[in-house]
């Protein structure tokens, strides 16, 4: 399951670094894709993204209690995207054709997320990739 969080909140910021966001402006808490998880662990695996530098962010202390909160995906953060959607291409045919087109890097990264969350349930080899790759 933290490995799915992870995954969903850097394809949402990387869909916002190209501009390419549904949901520009919206908290990641209230992602679409993340309604059904409980925030306690949408904000564990936030500031282990934070912690890990694969998003650019803080954490807010008000004593009590602790809030993340995310800027931007870092270089780190897009280098695992690139890496997994280069090893994980394969496993969805309407992005495969794309490849054979050669389609620029950005398009085929928007592409394979795109697919990905069609499906809301990623396959093994994306959550054992993304594991595998310190998600």
């Amino acid at each position: 399951m933290n490995a799915r969080i992870r995954i969903v909140i850097l394809f949402e910021y990387c869909k916002r670094s190209f501009g390419k966001s549904d949901n520009p402006e919206m908290h990641f808490y209230v992602i679409p894709e993340l309604r059904e998880i409980d925030n306690d662990a949408i904000k564990t695996n936030a500031i282990y993204l934070i912690d890990n530098n694969f998003v650019r962010g803080g954490i807010d202390d008000d004593g009590s209690q602790t809030f993340p909160w995310i800027r931007r995906i870092t270089s780190t953060g897009m280098v695992l995207i690139e890496k997994i959607t280069d090893e994980c291409l394969s496993s969805f045919p309407k992005c495969s054709e794309d490849q054979i087109d050669k389609t620029k890097k950005q398009d085929k990264i928007l592409r394979f997320i795109t697919e990905c969350m069609k499906t809301k349930v990623f396959s093994e080899k994306v959550l054992s990739l993304a594991k595998n790759l310190g998600l």
